[in-house]
């Protein structure tokens, strides 16, 4: 996490090396943010507030937790979009911006097939 002012997009984003490498990049910067043709910017279909599931009562004893295959509970895999490359600066009207927290999660699941780290 950088803050990449007057380079790459505010928010989470997309890299493409020109050797066809690729990765996921927050830029911590609210101003001064540009729209660039090796970027990609992820952003969040507004909507209503999603609930969390229940929580289960914790364990005694230690065991080893299964690697959760879905994203975060909070947001559902269907508002995150993937915008063309180049096109934005920031999320567009109607939408809001990945956060931090999310930006990893956020990029697998648009990402799809791209074989994210």
């Amino acid at each position: 996490v950088f803050e990449w002012e007057n380079f790459v997009p505010c928010g989470c984003f997309l890299w493409y090396n020109e050797n066809s490498g690729m990765l996921v990049d927050y830029n911590s910067a609210t101003t001064g943010c540009l729209a660039d043709p090796r970027t990609q910017l992820i952003c969040r279909s507004q909507g209503p507030e999603p609930t969390s599931p229940p929580v289960a009562a914790p364990t005694l004893s230690p065991v080893m937790a299964p690697i959760p295959s879905t994203p975060n509970p909070q947001t559902s895999p269907s508002t995150y979009f993937l915008l063309d490359k180049g096109i934005a600066s920031v999320c567009p009207t109607g939408s809001d911006p990945v956060t931090q927290d999310e930006c990893l999660v956020a990029a697998n699941t648009v990402g799809g097939q791209l074989n994210l780290p």
